[in-house]
Protein backbone atom coordinates (compact mmCIF):
# COMPACT_ATOMS: atom_id res chain seq x y z
CA UNK A 1 0.00 0.00 0.00
CA UNK A 2 1.60 3.32 -0.93
CA UNK A 3 1.66 6.30 1.42
CA UNK A 4 -0.65 8.36 0.14
CA UNK A 5 -3.28 5.32 0.16
CA UNK A 6 -2.14 5.11 3.77
CA UNK A 7 -2.91 9.13 4.43
CA UNK A 8 -6.09 8.78 3.01
CA UNK A 9 -7.90 5.60 4.51
CA UNK A 10 -6.53 7.17 7.72
CA UNK A 11 -8.01 10.69 6.93
CA UNK A 12 -11.43 8.36 6.20
CA UNK A 13 -11.21 6.85 8.97
CA UNK A 14 -10.62 9.56 11.18
CA UNK A 15 -13.61 11.65 9.80
CA UNK A 16 -15.57 8.70 10.68
CA UNK A 17 -14.49 8.21 14.36
CA UNK A 18 -15.42 12.65 14.57
CA UNK A 19 -18.59 12.36 12.97
CA UNK A 20 -19.56 8.82 15.27
CA UNK A 21 -18.72 11.14 18.23
CA UNK A 22 -20.49 14.25 16.79
CA UNK A 23 -23.64 11.83 16.72
CA UNK A 24 -23.45 10.56 19.72
CA UNK A 25 -22.62 13.78 21.13
CA UNK A 26 -26.09 15.09 20.10
CA UNK A 27 -27.85 11.93 20.73
CA UNK A 28 -26.89 12.52 24.81
CA UNK A 29 -28.22 16.10 24.16
CA UNK A 30 -31.68 16.65 26.27
CA UNK A 31 -34.18 17.35 23.90
CA UNK A 32 -35.38 21.09 26.11
CA UNK A 33 -38.33 22.33 24.43
CA UNK A 34 -39.42 25.60 25.30
CA UNK A 35 -42.99 26.46 23.72
CA UNK A 36 -43.71 29.53 26.10
CA UNK A 37 -41.55 32.83 26.15
CA UNK A 38 -41.60 36.39 27.62
CA UNK A 39 -42.04 39.15 25.03
CA UNK A 40 -42.36 41.75 27.05
CA UNK A 41 -39.76 44.11 28.25
CA UNK A 42 -36.88 42.74 30.54
CA UNK A 43 -36.34 42.04 33.41
CA UNK A 44 -38.75 39.93 34.29
CA UNK A 45 -40.04 40.47 37.77
CA UNK A 46 -40.14 37.50 40.20
CA UNK A 47 -41.83 38.60 43.33
CA UNK A 48 -42.55 36.22 45.91
CA UNK A 49 -44.90 36.43 49.42
CA UNK A 50 -42.87 37.46 52.05
CA UNK A 51 -44.54 34.53 54.37
CA UNK A 52 -42.48 32.16 52.57
CA UNK A 53 -40.08 30.19 54.81
CA UNK A 54 -36.16 31.57 54.91
CA UNK A 55 -35.28 27.76 53.56
CA UNK A 56 -37.81 28.53 49.92
CA UNK A 57 -36.26 32.20 49.82
CA UNK A 58 -33.10 31.17 50.06
CA UNK A 59 -33.84 28.07 47.30
CA UNK A 60 -35.64 30.97 45.15
CA UNK A 61 -32.78 33.41 45.21
CA UNK A 62 -30.46 29.93 44.49
CA UNK A 63 -32.64 29.61 41.26
CA UNK A 64 -32.90 33.26 40.25
CA UNK A 65 -29.12 33.14 40.26
CA UNK A 66 -28.75 30.21 38.47
CA UNK A 67 -31.27 31.36 35.75
CA UNK A 68 -29.15 34.86 35.66
CA UNK A 69 -25.41 32.84 34.46
CA UNK A 70 -27.29 31.39 31.82
CA UNK A 71 -28.55 34.99 30.65
CA UNK A 72 -32.04 35.31 31.32
CA UNK A 73 -32.58 38.68 32.69
CA UNK A 74 -34.65 38.55 36.34
CA UNK A 75 -35.53 40.40 39.08
CA UNK A 76 -36.04 39.39 42.32
CA UNK A 77 -38.12 40.96 44.83
CA UNK A 78 -40.45 40.43 48.31
CA UNK A 79 -44.22 41.64 47.66
CA UNK A 80 -45.61 44.53 50.08
CA UNK A 81 -46.80 42.23 53.43
CA UNK A 82 -50.29 41.69 53.53
CA UNK A 83 -51.07 42.49 49.93
CA UNK A 84 -52.92 39.79 47.54
CA UNK A 85 -50.48 38.12 45.20
CA UNK A 86 -53.13 36.34 43.81
CA UNK A 87 -56.85 37.05 43.28
CA UNK A 88 -59.52 34.80 41.88
CA UNK A 89 -56.53 32.44 41.59
CA UNK A 90 -54.51 34.63 38.95
CA UNK A 91 -51.30 36.74 39.72
CA UNK A 92 -50.77 39.72 38.24
CA UNK A 93 -49.83 40.36 34.41
CA UNK A 94 -46.32 40.79 33.52
CA UNK A 95 -44.51 38.86 36.71
CA UNK A 96 -44.02 35.58 38.18
CA UNK A 97 -45.57 34.91 41.62
CA UNK A 98 -44.23 32.61 43.82
CA UNK A 99 -46.58 31.81 46.95
CA UNK A 100 -46.17 28.45 49.12
CA UNK A 101 -48.53 25.43 48.32
CA UNK A 102 -52.17 25.35 50.66
CA UNK A 103 -53.28 22.20 52.23
CA UNK A 104 -56.02 23.00 49.03
CA UNK A 105 -53.60 23.36 45.99
CA UNK A 106 -51.09 20.18 47.61
CA UNK A 107 -50.15 17.65 45.30
CA UNK A 108 -47.84 14.96 45.15
CA UNK A 109 -44.99 17.37 43.76
CA UNK A 110 -42.27 19.28 45.71
CA UNK A 111 -44.09 22.67 43.73
CA UNK A 112 -46.24 23.35 40.55
CA UNK A 113 -46.16 25.93 37.90
CA UNK A 114 -49.31 27.75 36.29
CA UNK A 115 -49.15 29.56 33.20
CA UNK A 116 -50.94 32.20 31.24
CA UNK A 117 -50.32 33.07 27.36
CA UNK A 118 -50.99 36.79 26.76
CA UNK A 119 -54.14 35.04 24.57
CA UNK A 120 -55.47 34.32 27.84
CA UNK A 121 -54.97 30.13 27.70
CA UNK A 122 -54.01 28.94 31.30
CA UNK A 123 -51.43 25.81 30.74
CA UNK A 124 -51.19 24.02 33.92
CA UNK A 125 -47.29 22.75 32.88
CA UNK A 126 -47.60 19.12 34.13
CA UNK A 127 -49.68 18.52 31.08
CA UNK A 128 -48.36 21.53 28.31
CA UNK A 129 -47.59 19.26 25.74
CA UNK A 130 -50.85 17.48 25.46
CA UNK A 131 -52.79 20.92 25.88
CA UNK A 132 -50.21 22.74 23.35
CA UNK A 133 -51.69 19.99 20.79
CA UNK A 134 -54.75 20.64 21.29
CA UNK A 135 -54.60 24.06 20.95
CA UNK A 136 -52.51 23.79 17.70
CA UNK A 137 -49.29 25.57 19.09
CA UNK A 138 -47.02 26.57 15.90
CA UNK A 139 -44.91 28.61 17.03
CA UNK A 140 -43.70 29.89 21.23
CA UNK A 141 -46.80 31.88 22.70
CA UNK A 142 -46.42 34.63 24.36
CA UNK A 143 -46.52 34.55 28.38
CA UNK A 144 -48.66 36.57 30.51
CA UNK A 145 -48.44 35.51 33.85
CA UNK A 146 -47.04 32.75 35.87
CA UNK A 147 -47.40 31.53 39.34
CA UNK A 148 -45.60 28.75 41.10
CA UNK A 149 -46.51 27.01 44.05
CA UNK A 150 -43.46 25.73 46.60
CA UNK A 151 -44.27 22.82 48.91
CA UNK A 152 -42.95 23.46 52.61
CA UNK A 153 -42.91 19.60 53.42
CA UNK A 154 -38.79 19.13 51.20
CA UNK A 155 -35.21 20.00 53.15
CA UNK A 156 -33.13 22.89 51.79
CA UNK A 157 -31.59 20.92 49.13
CA UNK A 158 -35.02 19.52 47.70
CA UNK A 159 -36.50 23.37 48.10
CA UNK A 160 -33.50 24.32 45.82
CA UNK A 161 -33.93 21.68 43.03
CA UNK A 162 -37.85 22.20 43.38
CA UNK A 163 -37.37 25.82 42.86
CA UNK A 164 -34.74 26.14 39.65
CA UNK A 165 -37.11 23.52 38.52
CA UNK A 166 -40.25 25.47 38.56
CA UNK A 167 -38.65 28.79 37.48
CA UNK A 168 -37.22 26.80 34.33
CA UNK A 169 -40.88 26.13 33.77
CA UNK A 170 -41.60 29.72 34.82
CA UNK A 171 -39.44 30.47 31.84
CA UNK A 172 -41.56 28.46 29.13
CA UNK A 173 -39.43 25.33 29.30
CA UNK A 174 -40.82 22.13 29.60
CA UNK A 175 -39.99 18.67 31.29
CA UNK A 176 -36.88 16.81 30.17
CA UNK A 177 -36.17 12.86 30.78
CA UNK A 178 -32.61 13.28 31.33
CA UNK A 179 -31.69 12.35 34.69
CA UNK A 180 -29.57 14.68 36.26
CA UNK A 181 -31.32 17.45 34.03
CA UNK A 182 -32.56 19.99 36.35
CA UNK A 183 -35.82 19.93 34.19
CA UNK A 184 -36.36 16.29 35.22
CA UNK A 185 -39.86 15.84 36.18
CA UNK A 186 -39.20 13.44 39.41
CA UNK A 187 -37.52 15.77 42.56
CA UNK A 188 -34.99 12.47 43.02
CA UNK A 189 -33.90 12.52 39.49
CA UNK A 190 -33.56 16.32 39.11
CA UNK A 191 -29.83 17.42 39.09
CA UNK A 192 -27.54 20.31 38.59
CA UNK A 193 -27.29 19.82 34.79
CA UNK A 194 -28.53 23.28 32.51
CA UNK A 195 -27.90 22.28 29.24
CA UNK A 196 -29.70 23.67 26.80
CA UNK A 197 -31.63 26.23 29.35
CA UNK A 198 -29.27 29.26 28.46
CA UNK A 199 -30.51 32.37 26.66
CA UNK A 200 -29.67 31.71 22.89
CA UNK A 201 -29.76 27.74 23.55
CA UNK A 202 -31.28 25.72 20.55
CA UNK A 203 -34.72 24.51 21.78
CA UNK A 204 -37.90 23.61 19.80
CA UNK A 205 -41.42 23.91 20.36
Amino acid sequence: MSLSLVIVVGLAAGATATAGVLLAHRAAQPQIQRPFAWSRAQPVQVLYDPALQPHQVDALRAAVDTFTCLGHDLQLEAAVPDAPLVIEGKPASGRITVTSMTPHTRTSDAGATTLWSVNGSRYNLGGARKDLIRDGAQRALDIDRVRIELDTLYDAAGTVRAATHELGHALGYLDCNREGHTMHPLLEKMGLDTTGLGVGDPVRL
